[in-house]
């Protein structure tokens, strides 16, 4: 009978991870305390439309995000985009940046999220909030607030600070240099407008310099027909953590508005709709510099994510690569 793997958290590593293991013949189940799966492949309908409020597009960064970008276009999956992005600078002055291998989904990112979970066994809203080994059957009992599942083995696909709650909470500190795992947060403020809002000669525009705003995107722009202008702003590390545990964002979201207002010298405080979200674990700042996490005992548990090796694409799919690699090793010599 085969090994069965739950892997825990499905983002890019995660799913990466899942589908290779899967595909080695390994009776493998995908866990995600969500609705939806991708992490921050992340895309929200609003309003009879779709914004991407995660992952602004998808982009290729190395040899791994190659070859599943081939995969993705050859499923007419991705379009290219993003021959229109600039850098304003605090002295006003623009700057176009150079073309790069970007791309955009029509029915927004997180269809690259739901192709690559096509035919894995995914088990959503499913929180994960402890662990425990049952020596007697030498299996991993994975408890939620209301179930649990039995597996042999298990991969933490989620966040280094969530990773290393749920291993502490389960008496298994197993893991130290989790500890030294670094994140930034960041707010996503999702905006839609009149259809006479002002054309706008640019797809993305990157905020040199600004204390608050780090980027804006036209996230309209990738659709053929869009039903309104719609743009998502992401906020500076240090503006989102100045409010990441404030119960209420709306002052958070109309300083932001507020300032892309003045920076682009274009009135955006006033949407038809407006939405915030915040994102506690947005990007790595300070990497584990190591593919994945491996550990045998108790029983085998792998970590990866995109943390191990840096905050990209390319190393969230490198590390989850590693992460089935490293359980094939161990679990088929046994």
């Amino acid at each position: 009978m085969a090994l069965t793997i739950a892997v825990i958290g499905a983002g890019l590593a995660g799913l990466t991870c899942a589908k290779q293991l899967q595909d080695r013949g390994f009776d493998t189940i995908l866990l995600d305390k969500s609705r939806g799966l991708g992490g921050r492949v992340a895309t929200r309908r609003l309003h009879e439309t779709r914004v991407d409020h995660g992952l602004p597009f998808w982009e290729v960064q190395g040899s791994v995000s190659q070859r599943l970008t081939h995969t993705l276009a050859a499923k007419k999956l991705l379009h290219p985009w993003g021959d229109r992005f600039y850098q304003l600078h605090s002295d006003g002055t623009w700057e176009k940046l150079a073309p790069t291998q970007r791309y955009i989904t029509p029915d927004g990112i997180n269809a690259i999220a739901k192709v690559m979970a096509a035919r894995l066994k995914v088990q959503r809203q499913f929180r994960v909030v402890k662990l425990t080994v049952d020596e007697s059957k030498s299996v991993w009992q994975i408890a939620s607030e209301s179930s649990q599942i039995q597996a042999q083995a298990i991969v933490l696909a989620i966040p280094a600070p969530q990773a290393l709650d749920l291993l502490l909470a389960s008496d298994l500190d197993i893991f130290p240099a989790l500890h030294r795992v670094r994140f930034h947060p960041g707010l996503a403020v999702m905006a839609g407008y009149d259809l006479d809002f002002p054309a706008l000669g640019w797809q993305a525009v990157k905020l040199k310099g600004d204390r608050d705003l780090h980027w804006i995107v036209r996230d309209s722009n990738k659709y053929h027909q869009p039903s309104q202008p719609t743009f998502v702003l992401h906020s500076t590390p240090d503006f989102a953590q100045h409010y990441l545990d404030t119960p209420d964002l709306k002052v958070a979201q109309s300083k932001l508005l507020h300032q892309v207002s003045q920076r682009l010298k274009t009135d955006f405080t006033k949407p038809q709709w407006v939405q915030i979200h915040r994102w506690r674990y947005a990007r790595t700042h300070q990497a584990l510099n190591e593919p994945c996490l491996l550990a045998q005992t108790p029983l085998p548990l792998v970590c990866c994510g995109d943390w191990c090796l840096g905050s990209s694409i390319e190393s969230a799919l490198q590390s989850g690569q590693a992460a089935a690699q490293a359980f094939s090793t161990i679990l088929l010599q046994d």
